[in-house]
């Protein structure tokens, strides 16, 4: 028998689970670190792309690049708008370019589990509102249109809360009762609105090019890089990138140390089912060494003269002599019938330790 035909045939059922709970880790560390590939390369793209002011020499620029167009670069301005801004509901004289309203329920709930009341949040309704915005330089000329800021996934993030109010729930005796009843008991809403104001500074990464007599930033071509909206100066933007990376890379590591750790555990216990095996079919082998060594002493010795020889009859069966020597124990009690019928693992009758092999028992 092969050595792999011996591991197949220690494989059982718990050794397929901890194999697929391995299986699955490893794939997991690998999407893990694929992911914090993917940000890792990322933040070397906007560490390296370029970076401009707006003013006449970058409109130069741009119309003397190929197709007017500027694949991937970063530009800094004030958020402007020659359009009619956005007002603040609460606070009017607040404008902006972009304004999102917020409701938030807030409500106790009974946990089934902890046995304890816990606060719940839930956002029941957000409503977004935008107009035509540029980015300005120094001086007001010339604006760069900022062309479907809503693609870029840190746009949000520039928006701050200008106001933030919470409405307390009015309830009856009878509503807090069934509230209580039922598990559920409602503190109130927190309305809450965020703007992008007139004057914000913005650092934007994207494609830039010249049409319509206008200069415009807009999402780059999917093998460039990520379009970026964000308050943050460039430096800033790679370091939480490589933040956001160090923190899949940790995820990735610990994933897959856990996979191995799993993966040493399994090999370990097929090691010792391994040896166990082998010690069975060693165990097996001179068992039927000893049977043999009774054939040929058959007619030499008779049992009454064994028994007497080796101290007594085996000390299971009462009956037949005693044929071997148990290792490690070294003990001589048993017959090679009772040994072989013991259950596995094996165990000496006597003092019960693990029978490792057995040597057959020659009468002179």
């Amino acid at each position: 028998m092969t050595l792999l035909e011996t591991l197949l045939g220690l494989v059982d059922e718990r050794t397929v689970l901890e194999a697929s709970a391995f299986a699955v880790g490893t794939s997991l560390s690998a999407i893990l670190y694929f992911i914090h590939r993917r940000y890792d390369s990322k933040a070397k793209v906007v560490e390296d792309v370029p970076i401009f002011d707006i003013n006449s020499d970058f409109t130069t620029l741009v119309k003397e690049a190929p197709f007017s167009t500027l694949p991937y670069v970063a530009i800094n301005g004030k958020v402007s708008t020659l359009t009619a801004p956005l007002h603040s509901q609460a606070n009017p004289s607040t404008v902006g370019v972009f304004l999102k309203k917020t409701t938030t329920e807030h409500k106790d709930v009974w946990g089934k589990y902890t046995h304890v009341w816990q606060n719940e949040d839930r956002e029941v309704t957000a409503i977004s509102d935008s107009i035509p915005f540029d980015l300005q330089g120094l001086s007001s000329h010339p604006l760069v249109r900022v062309v479907d800021p809503m693609q870029s996934a840190w746009f949000e993030e520039c928006a701050e809360v200008v106001n933030e109010e919470f409405v307390p729930s009015h309830t009856s005796t009878v509503e807090s009762i069934v509230g209580f009843v039922s598990g559920e008991r409602l503190k109130g809403y927190t309305q809450t609105e965020k703007m992008l104001r007139l004057g914000t500074k913005l650092c934007a990464i994207g494609e830039v090019v010249y049409e319509d007599n206008m200069l415009k930033i807009k999402p780059p071509a999917s093998n460039f890089g990520e379009y970026i909206l964000s308050k943050f100066r460039k430096g800033e933007i790679v370091s939480q990138m490589r933040s956001k990376s160090k923190i899949w890379k940790l995820l990735a590591v610990l994933m897959g140390a856990a996979s191995l750790t799993a993966l040493y555990f399994i090999m370990r216990r097929l090691h010792g089912k391994y040896v166990i095996a082998q010690d069975e079919r060693r165990l097996a082998e001179e068992l039927e060494e000893v049977r043999n060594q009774r054939t040929v002493q058959s007619g030499q010795l008779n049992r009454d003269d064994a028994r007497n020889t080796n101290q007594g009859p085996c000390v299971v069966c009462l009956t037949n002599p005693r044929e071997c020597v148990i290792l490690n124990c070294g003990h001589i009690c048993i017959c090679v019938d009772c040994l072989e019928a013991l259950p596995t693992p094996k165990e000496c009758p006597l003092c019960r330790s693990r029978v490792v092999r057995t040597v057959p028992l020659f009468h002179a």
